[in-house]
């Protein structure tokens, strides 16, 4: 006789770096249930992270709608299984309304603890774990064809989702400029090329500069990532792909709470130019962060 699937559904969040954050749960989840189906809801932005997870069933985008009916569609998707185990890490109403032999729910936020040690309340973990992206072999193959085997590789990540977030670029040509890097792989969103341009156009007058704004999904950009050496990033959903594939990164926060959202992973680290103060100007933050200070950060990571 062939035993039943043992199902899991896992949902997280719309948000890339929350997402990212939400992986060591995952993880430890996939170690102690041992499921052979795993289905996840998450955002459209995030869902490739998730493609080359083991014994994964299906990935459900949960494209946000009005009055909130992209719950009512994931609800419908899941109702008719038999859940094993459920994972609610946005405590959606869905987990309620469904049946699972165990559901986990995050609950509550706590802005003086880091995301990733909250989500672990979900699971009851005692240690945070970090995370983790499984890669696929595809993903493998572009990294290693577009970031070849040789010299050392500084990554940079100078976008962000709000731009008081993002340090000044020619501080970035600064700091990459006076680190012991002849090869640079600059990361970002298509609609952020405008923002990368004049750090990649710079750069490239002495240095090997590779451009891969635009050019990867969020799977592939962490495929890439860990083949560099170091990463400077400002507070983004790179930063936290580059920090949970084990490589220095380096994160740089103004108007973010670092407490909360600190790069994650076994050798990182974070640059603040002034106090977190949403009162204050918010570009003024990110300006605090001076050159000096970023690289003899980087120096010790690496």
């Amino acid at each position: 006789m062939i035993a039943a699937p043992k199902k899991l559904l896992f949902i997280t969040s719309n948000r890339l770096g929350d997402a990212v954050l939400s992986t060591g749960v995952l993880a430890k989840a996939i170690e102690r249930f041992a499921p052979t189906e795993i289905t996840i809801a998450c955002g459209p932005i995030p869902a490739p992270l998730f493609t080359a997870v083991p014994n994964l069933k299906n990935i459900i985008i949960l494209n946000k709608q009005e009055r909130g009916l992209h719950w009512l569609k994931l609800w419908q998707q899941v109702v008719p299984h038999i859940w094993d185990v459920v994972i609610d890490l946005r405590n959606s109403a869905v987990s309620y309304l469904i049946f699972s032999k165990k559901t986990f729910r995050f609950t509550q936020g706590d802005e003086t603890r880091h995301k990733s040690e909250q989500l672990a309340d979900a699971l009851k973990l005692t240690d945070i774990p970090y995370n983790k992206i499984w890669l696929s072999a595809a993903a493998q193959q572009l990294a290693q064809t577009t970031l070849y085997d040789g010299e050392p590789i500084l990554a940079l990540c100078p976008t962000a989702n709000w731009q008081p977030k993002t340090w000044p670029a020619n501080r970035f040509i600064k700091a990459a400029l006076r680190l012991p890097f002849q090869r640079i792989a600059v990361f970002g969103a298509e609609h952020e090329r405008a923002q990368a341009m004049p750090i990649i156009n710079a750069l490239r007058a002495s240095r090997d500069v590779i451009d891969l704004v635009g050019k990867t999904n969020p799977l592939e950009a962490a495929a890439c990532l860990a083949r560099c050496n170091l990463c400077i990033a400002n507070d983004s959903g790179l930063m936290h792909i580059a920090a949970a594939m084990g490589i220095p990164t380096l994160g740089l926060f103004g108007p973010s709470n670092d407490v909360e959202y600190a790069p994650h992973g076994p050798h990182t680290a974070l640059v603040r130019g002034a106090p977190f103060d949403y009162t204050d100007n918010p570009f003024a933050l990110m300006q605090a962060i001076t050159v000096d200070a970023v690289v003899n950060a980087a120096k010790k990571l690496i």
